[in-house]
């Protein structure tokens, strides 16, 4: 019995406050102001995203052409090929060495002394040299009897060049290493 007294003062209370309200302090005026701000927002917010995109609609198209160039790249990589071989460079008063094709300086001459080396190499008929160095030499202290040494890829005729100028009144007699990088022309194709 008590219990349904209870209810009872319960049921004639809710009667009393009737159905529950949302209790805000926000006037009419207020909530337009607000309505007004949101506007605002949205619109500013669209503008910015309208100019960003016309912005970078041009660096995505740049973006695009620089994945193709580099796609284009990524297969012309398997275009190139190094090459090695050993070479034997020797002063004309040294005796020659039975086991490489000697590369005999000039007797007497302290300029500059040009070898083409193309035939030492197995270049394929549409290969170019692009690049070329020495990498490996004996006896280590002969590097410096020399004024200049190096290896000259062209490009253009396919030929390799070495290019030496010994030191006045050095005796040599070296053997080097020398690495050709190829770019074979057959397997490329033109876009």
């Amino acid at each position: 019995m008590l219990e349904a007294t209870a209810g009872f003062r319960l049921c004639s209370m809710l009667r009393v406050l009737g159905p529950p309200r949302l209790i805000t302090n926000v006037s009419m005026g207020s909530s337009s102001r607000l309505l007004l701000v949101a506007a605002t927002v949205v619109i500013i917010s669209f503008a910015a995203f309208f100019l960003i995109s016309q912005r970078f609609s041009v660096d995505l198209s740049r973006t695009r052409d620089l994945e193709l160039r580099v796609q284009r790249l990524e297969e012309s990589q398997h275009s190139i090929s190094m090459f090695g071989g050993r070479e034997h460079i020797i002063s004309a008063d040294r005796p020659a060495a039975s086991e490489h094709r000697d590369l005999r300086l000039t007797a007497g001459t302290t300029g500059t002394n040009r070898f083409q080396l193309r035939g030492h190499y197995k270049i394929p008929d549409a290969g170019r040299p692009v690049a070329a160095w020495i990498s490996e030499w004996i006896p280590r202290a002969e590097i410096l009897k020399f004024d200049e040494l190096n290896v000259v890829p062209h490009s253009d005729t396919g030929e390799i060049e070495l290019v030496a100028k010994p030191r006045p009144g050095e005796t040599i007699d070296m053997t080097f290493d020398v690495r050709v990088l190829i770019r074979d022309f057959s397997s490329i194709q033109i876009r």
